[in-house]
């Protein structure tokens, strides 16, 4: 069945309907003369905060003089600052009278016309206020808040009174910001390719930070950034200077590229979006993982990001020949300066998907959902015979919150599955040792924990499979 059609007439009356109906007050009283306040809503974001609120009339005809008094909370705010609107003209074509009690909570205004003057009608500013935000709610109470209420009001269109709405406004307090308490969890030595748990979480006075970014950065026995991630704690929706707003995986020329071979060059274009009204400096990061959680590598790029601006970065990853091939993840993340020298988040973390292929497929590694507050992250570390990397690996975190910053660091002793005497390599002495210890348990005489490579609690053919596949590796010069 064909639908009806509707006709240009009926779309006009439709949209005059609309427009008709549109509210200069915001607040669905299209027909109504409305006092209100102006926002309706405000939130302070820090003490000490200049807090704009003004008083606003809409739909109004032939008005000719005003009276009313803004209520507030005292112990919440304080009025610093107050002018007339530009509705009525300034005197001599008018008189007024403002006076302030901050003790009491009390603005009064009594504005009118002088005699000749022409009554004002629609909508305008009746009085524009400006408040000190005073008090901070201590973190994690419920924040403290108040009505900004009209009350004692009349409007008058000569000697006639005007038959008006009434809208208050509300002001809720900002939070202290809070003593922050920053953890960071890690294995106290890993195996290469071995599952890596890292994990920890933000409080603020004690109580759990459920909407902080933690810049997390993990440095190689020769201080090369092998790990560079931002992690949030639950949520978030606060504003940053920064946002990525592209993560493409690419070729050298910027063209996109979803599927690199092992030994190529993978290239990223980012692109950094700076809303704020200031420049930064930032260090860009690109950490790819390969199809079993274990990290490639980072790019790093330093950069300054100019005030309203958009960058455009192109940073490169070797794919070497021990990554494992299927779905890649790339993560793009900005901090005020290397992690490892306190460097926080000044963006949230972006990410894309590529494909690694030409050569095994690796075993994808997942955790569940950190608990609100905390943080967490599993990967691996490949074994590379040209990293000489054994040694002990530094995880740092930051965070900042409102303001206050915390830092952790923790060592990691990485080292190859196997190597028993822990000189760097696997060989016939770490061999002799498992074969003396194989079959054993604890409370066996033959029994050696160090040989328990997975940690199952005896010494069997799954240590054996581990030490046999590094097998004459070595991580020495």
């Amino acid at each position: 069945m064909r639908a009806p059609q509707v006709s240009s007439a009926i779309l006009f009356a439709l949209l005059m309907i609309s427009v008709l109906a549109f509210s200069p007050n915001g607040r669905g009283y299209a027909d109504s003369t409305v006092l209100y306040v102006n926002p309706p809503a405000y939130a302070a974001s820090s003490v000490g905060e200049s807090v704009s609120i003004q008083v606003q009339v809409s739909q109004v005809i032939g008005l000719t003089a005003y009276q009313f008094t803004l209520s507030f909370d005292p112990t919440l705010l304080a009025c610093v600052g107050w002018q007339v609107g530009s509705f009525f003209p300034p005197p001599p074509n008018s008189m007024y009278s403002v006076t302030v009690d901050n003790n009491l909570g009390m603005i009064s205004a009594s504005v009118q016309l002088q005699t000749g003057q022409q009554p004002a009608s629609g909508n305008g500013v009746l009085l524009r206020l400006t408040f000190n935000a005073t008090y901070g709610t201590p973190y994690s109470e419920q924040k403290a808040s108040c009505v900004l209420g009209i009350v004692g009001d009349s409007m008058y269109a000569g000697s006639s009174a005007i038959t008006y709405i009434t809208l208050n406004g509300t002001y809720v307090s900002p939070y202290v910001p809070p003593q922050i308490s920053l953890s960071l969890n890690t294995p106290s030595s890993c195996y290469f390719e071995q599952e890596m748990d890292i994990n920890g979480a933000v409080t603020g006075n004690g109580y759990p930070v459920t909407d902080a970014l933690v810049a997390l950065e993990i440095r190689s026995y020769h201080g090369i950034v092998v790990v560079a991630r931002t992690l949030s704690t639950s949520t978030y929706a606060s504003q940053l200077p920064l946002s990525i707003v592209g993560l493409t995986p690419c070729a050298q020329g910027g063209t996109p590229q979803n599927n690199f071979q092992v030994d190529s060059i993978a290239f990223f274009l980012v692109t950094i979006m700076n809303t704020a009204t200031r420049s930064y400096n930032g260090v860009l990061m690109v950490n790819v993982y390969d199809s079993s959680n274990a990290s490639l590598g980072v790019a790093v790029m330093s950069t300054n990001f100019a005030a309203g601006s958009t960058s455009i970065l192109i940073p490169e990853v070797a794919i070497q020949g021990f990554a494992n091939s299927g779905q890649a993840t790339a993560y793009a993340s900005v901090f005020s300066d290397y992690v490892e020298n306190g460097g926080v988040p000044l963006c949230v973390e972006g990410e894309a998907s590529f494909t690694i292929s030409g050569s095994a497929k690796g075993t994808p590694l997942s955790m569940d959902q950190p608990a609100r507050g905390a943080y967490g992250t599993v990967l691996r570390i490949h074994y590379s015979p040209q990293s000489n990397s054994t040694g002990n690996y530094t995880a740092y975190a930051a965070v900042s919150y409102m303001g206050n910053n915390s830092t952790q660091t923790t060592r990691i002793q990485m080292s190859l599955a196997g190597d028993f005497t822990k000189e760097g390599s696997v060989g016939l002495t770490d061999l002799v040792m498992l074969a003396l210890a194989y079959g054993s348990k604890p409370g066996d005489p033959n029994w050696n924990p160090i040989c328990d490579i997975n940690g199952d609690g005896r010494v069997g053919l799954s240590d054996l499979v581990l030490l046999a596949q590094n097998y004459g590796r070595s991580t020495n010069p």
